[in-house]
């Protein structure tokens, strides 16, 4: 999947894991668990918008994928 090409050493730059995750999902935009991941990293970071569309457009893709509808459901909780 996508979200593969982000497995480097990326704790330098706390801005490399959104960066590796953009270009995953450029690579893999139907990708669930890109969308997931991007989606939770920026609702850490107070993106709650943004986060919403991606888990939303992951659930859309795969209806049953567990990780998406579980950060929604904390997402929306919050």
């Amino acid at each position: 999947t996508g979200v593969q090409t982000c497995a480097l050493p990326i704790s330098e730059d706390p801005n490399a894991g959104e960066d590796c995750l953009r270009r995953a999902l450029l690579l893999a935009p139907d990708d669930e668990a890109v969308l997931t991941y991007l989606g939770r990293l920026l609702a850490t970071r107070g993106d709650k918008d943004e986060a919403r569309k991606l888990l939303r457009a992951a659930l859309e893709e795969n209806h049953a994928f567990e990780p998406a509808r579980e950060a929604l459901a904390e997402l929306e909780g919050s």
